[in-house]
Formats: C-alpha cells, sequence, structure tokens
C-alpha cells in the first residue's frame, strides 16, 4: 500500500504598515499582531500591499511518498527458532536448517528438534565440518600451515605441518640444518640447492657416496642411484669438451639447461671417449650420478676447451690420405672404410686384427714435439704412426690412454721428415673418430 503524507501549505502574508502589522489568514481577516519597530529589523517591506493579491493566492497541496525504493536493501526476515512454538505437523517446526538437526512436531503439540548431525568421520586426521549449503558433511585432510601438504603423521609429505615454508615444493637451503624440501636430509654442497662451480677448464674430483638420487639421465639404465651436481655458467657461447672417469664402478654425467631438472643437453657413459659440445650463453648443469642402481663412488670430472673437428671423409687408405698442414682436430666416421693397417707395437692381442682405419700424413721440416690423440670419438681406437712412407717403421703407438679411458694419445719428438698418422680401431669397430694434432 502507497503512503502519503499531506500537508496543507498554508499561506500567510504579513503586512507591514508604518507602525504595525496585519496577518491576513485565508478566510481574508486579519488579526492584529503587536507593534513591530521598524529598527528591530533588517529587512526592507514594501509599505503597501495589494489584498486582491492574498486573497487570490491557491491553498497548495505537497505529496511525500514514502514507498521504499527497489534499489534500498530489503532486510530479510531473522531466523525464527521453532522450538517451543505451537504446531500441528512437522512443516510448522522446520527452520530451514540442516546443520542444527531436525524439528518436528511432538504429540504434545511443541516443537522439538533432534539432535545435530554428527559429521565425525573418526578420523583425527580430517577436519569434519557441516556444510549448510549442501546439506551434508565435508572430511578435509589436516594441513595445519595451509601449504598444500598433510603432515607425515597423517600420512602425507609435509615433515613440518606448522612451518608453510617446509613442504615437498620447496627450494632447500644450502646447509643451514634444515630440511626445507622434507627429502630427508639437508642441501648439502653439491646438491642442486648448493652446486659445485665449475668452470673452462677444470678438473674436479668428487664422490657420489651419500648423496640424494632426485635426477635421471637419459643415459641412466635405472633409478635410485646418488648424484653430485656442479654448475657452469658461461659468459659466452663456448666449446666444451666433457669426461668422466669412475673406477670401480659405472658412472654417468649429463648437462642439462638452466635448472637442474632442465631440458638435457647430452648424456656421457664414463667408459665412452667424452663429448664435446657447442653450448650457447647460460647455466648449466653437469650432473654426476650413477648408471644402475647402487652405483657410486670417486670420480674425477673432466671439463676442458673444445674444438669442433674439420671434418674428413674419403681418406681410406694411403692413396687417399689427408694432408694436415696445422695444428687441429679433424673427425670423420670409419663405417665405410677399409682395413688396410694393423699396429705393430702397441693393442695388445689386437695385432694383427686392426679394423676399419683412417689415413692422415703430416711433414716436419725440424724435430718438433708432437702431441695426438683421439679423445672424443665414439669408439675403442688404436693410433698410430709411421714414418717415411705408408708401410714405413711404426715410431709411436698407443690404445688406450688408460684409467678406462679408451682413447689414444701420443707424446713424442720427430726429426724433421714425412709421417703417416693411422686411427684404427681395437677390433671391427666402428662409429665417428677424433683426431687432434699439435706441434706441427
Amino acid at each position: 500500500m502507497k503512503t502519503a503524507l499531506t500537508v496543507s501549505m498554508i499561506s500567510v502574508l504579513v503586512l507591514v504598515g508604518c507602525n504595525n502589522s496585519v496577518v491576513r489568514t485565508l478566510d481574508g481577516s486579519p488579526d492584529a499582531v503587536p507593534d513591530i519597530d521598524d529598527t528591530d529589523t533588517e529587512t526592507d517591506v514594501p509599505a503597501e500591499v495589494d489584498e486582491d493579491v492574498v486573497e487570490d493566492t491557491p491553498i497548495t497541496d505537497t505529496v511525500v511518498d514514502l514507498t521504499p525504493d527497489a534499489d534500498d536493501p530489503v532486510e530479510e526476515d531473522p531466523y525464527v527458532d521453532t522450538v517451543g512454538l505451537d504446531c500441528t505437523s512437522d512443516e510448522d517446526c522446520d527452520d530451514g536448517l540442516f546443520c542444527n538437526g531436525t524439528e518436528y512436531c511432538h504429540p504434545a503439540g511443541d516443537c522439538r528438534r533432534a539432535p545435530a548431525p554428527d559429521c565425525g568421520d573418526g578420523d583425527d586426521c580430517t577436519i569434519d565440518t557441516c556444510i549448510e549449503e549442501t546439506d551434508s558433511c565435508d572430511h578435509v585432510m589436516e594441513d595445519g600451515d595451509s601449504d598444500g601438504f598433510a603432515p607425515e603423521s597423517c600420512g602425507g609429505p609435509d615433515c613440518d605441518d606448522t612451518d608453510v615454508a617446509i613442504n615437498p615444493d620447496a627450494v632447500d637451503i644450502c646447509d643451514d640444518g634444515i630440511d626445507q624440501d622434507c627429502n630427508g636430509e639437508d642441501a648439502a654442497p653439491g646438491a642442486c640447492a648448493c652446486p659445485i662451480t665449475a668452470t673452462v677448464p677444470s678438473t674436479p674430483d668428487g664422490s657420489t657416496t651419500g648423496m640424494p638420487s632426485l635426477y635421471e639421465g637419459s643415459c641412466a639404465r635405472s633409478t635410485g642411484a646418488p648424484e653430485e651436481i656442479y654448475e657452469l655458467v658461461l659468459g659466452s657461447d663456448t666449446e666444451v669438451f666433457i669426461e668422466l672417469y669412475a673406477p670401480g664402478w659405472y658412472g654417468i654425467v649429463y648437462v642439462v639447461e638452466a635448472t637442474c631438472d632442465g631440458t638435457e643437453v647430452a648424456c656421457i657413459m664414463d667408459y665412452d671417449p667424452g663429448l664435446g659440445l657447442s653450448l650457447a650463453a647460460g647455466t648449466y648443469y653437469l650432473i654426476v650420478d650413477g648408471r644402475d642402481t647402487g652405483d657410486d663412488g670417486d670420480y674425477t670430472l673432466m671439463i676442458d676447451p673444445w674444438t669442433p673437428p674439420i671434418l674428413i671423409a674419403g681418406n681410406d687408405d694411403c692413396g687417399s690420405v689427408y694432408s694436415i698442414t696445422a695444428d687441429g682436430t679433424y673427425g670423420g666416421n670409419n663405417t665405410t672404410l677399409s682395413d688396410d693397417a694393423q699396429p705393430a707395437t702397441c693393442a695388445g692381442t689386437s695385432v694383427g686384427r686392426g679394423g676399419q682405419d683412417a689415413w692422415f700424413t703430416f711433414t716436419l721440416t725440424s724435430s718438433s714435439a708432437i702431441h695426438l690423440d683421439t679423445r672424443g670419438s665414439t669408439y675403442d681406437t688404436v693410433l698410430y704412426v709411421r714414418r717415411g712412407s705408408c708401410t714405413g717403421t711404426e715410431v709411436a703407438c698407443d690404445d688406450d690412454i688408460g684409467g678406462g679411458d679408451t682413447d689414444s694419445e701420443i707424446d713424442v719428438t720427430l726429426p724433421a721428415d714425412t709421417y703417416y698418422v693411422i686411427v684404427d680401431d681395437f677390433y671391427d669397430l666402428t662409429g665417428d673418430y677424433i683426431l687432434t694434432v699439435s706441434g706441427l
């Protein structure tokens, strides 16, 4: 119902003479009022007023609309506790709520309430809540620090449910005595949180024994071996040669970009000859790991500058020998080459067996200390040097560098003459070979 208030506006005209005043009412009759001293007012009032104007002044009504505006908030009906009210049916007692219990009409004619629903599930590791909106109970796993992980005491992975900074997703702070990532131990030097600094060149010795097992390289055969981690920061594009020596156990080293679990660039077995990499400027992690579960121990990691090889093809025999005129690194593949020569003074039982071989030659105009090696080849090489001709005297020969390294290496001082260098294999092995030469 619309509510209205009517106010009759009574028109009142005050007529002011020299020494008296008249109030004329709606019916036009004057009422005498006390004299007003002209000096008591600051308002100038006209001396005369037309009575006809006063008599013609209409009566006006002002209507005030008190209906609530549609945009004004409307208070909802307050909750009514029906318990104790008179009733004839259960519907009379229903207060519309679930979590406070079901109301019903007692035979005595009054509303009463059953016990509230029991949301307890008997599990001390859950928080039990009655949800009014869904008329149901909810059971949420305990998480005291609200970090998204249940405590270990409730079968969860959070090793400290009172500290939001400690959980399996946290980054462990190096050697601070606290296990932030809940892996069972504080990060020690050599872990991802505090990797060992590597440089080019460097030859660090280390041990994976007792280190955590969190990562896996593509050349591993199984998981679970411990690893030790190095950080290599390159300020510019760099050619790097990486090799691992792990005596008494099977080790691997893999190179990943940016983070410890970043994209893998390469994975190298300890019995592989090492690998040359062309790395762009950036941060890399070198992870020394075990090939199989249980593989761990002492190792030496070799990180050296590397010159990508000059690729050679067709140097299959003495007639197609490749002539070396300057120090450098040369490479090729022996798969399509033939077996034309055998080493005479090294390689043990391989003497006379040989395999596909690649031929090189160089000439010295004076005596010189010559260095030759096959580091970076993908198969077990045998390297030897003949003087004067393709069938001349063998003046140097090497099968393996040693210590599990199947690359070959020769350091020898040679007089002026022409020499032939043959890169052979241990026994019918094929793959990519590398020959590095210096001292020319």
